[in-house]
């Protein structure tokens, strides 16, 4: 089974070498797609929406001709079942749309998997639009999780757009969610660039 807008390698595999030159047309549907001459024998075709279709199944037939001629010598086919993007084959509770996406298996429930490690499960990290093959999504030396317990932006780097990256706000003391920490009038980047170190009751 596969889903919809993905891409598909048909590869043919025949027995006649002993005959040349030869070639195979591919039907995608009932429908012409492409011939290749070529002894690999392969096509690459874009699958269609399952709505198209009859009981969401895409007929695929590869056709062996000689090419002097044109005589059919052999011929095979199959049915490929096509879900949907907005179906959840898994029953995980993410669409294959969405899976395909973020790069899970829209044919395995792993919806609980945490496979970088931030504390956040690919269902949760689909939800907040991070990555889940990257614990730190943004960059900010704070991973994803972290940040979601902090309730800083994990796709923004600077949450409090300071100068300043999350993850490094802790390094100073000054708070990630706050451009100001001390209330100065002083943004804490500007306060740290130029050497001033930002507390509570002032700057000096």
């Amino acid at each position: 089974q596969v889903v919809e807008g993905q891409p598909l390698t048909v590869t043919i595999t025949e027995g006649f070498s002993f005959l040349s030159p030869r070639e195979v047309r591919f039907f995608v549907n009932d429908t012409q797609d492409g011939v290749d001459p070529s002894p690999a024998f392969a096509r690459v075709i874009t699958v269609p929406a399952p709505t198209g279709l009859t009981d969401g199944l895409l007929p695929l037939r590869a056709d062996l001709h000689a090419t002097t001629g044109g005589a059919l010598m052999a011929s095979a086919s199959v049915n490929v079942i096509v879900r949907g993007l907005n179906e959840d084959t898994d029953g995980d509770g993410i669409l294959n749309g969405q899976e395909i996406i973020a790069g899970t298996d829209p044919f395995r429930d792993d919806a609980t998997e945490d496979p970088d490690g931030d504390t956040l499960t690919n269902a949760q990290e689909i939800v907040l639009g991070t990555k889940i093959n990257d614990s730190d999504t943004d960059d900010d030396f704070l991973n994803d999780g972290a940040e979601v317990t902090a309730t800083t932006n994990p796709l923004d780097a600077d949450t409090d757009d300071d100068l300043i990256v999350d993850g490094r706000e802790s390094v100073f003391g000054t708070n990630p969610k706050l451009a100001d920490t001390d209330g100065d009038g002083l943004s804490d980047g500007f306060e740290i660039g130029f050497g001033r170190i930002s507390i509570v009751s002032g700057s000096f």
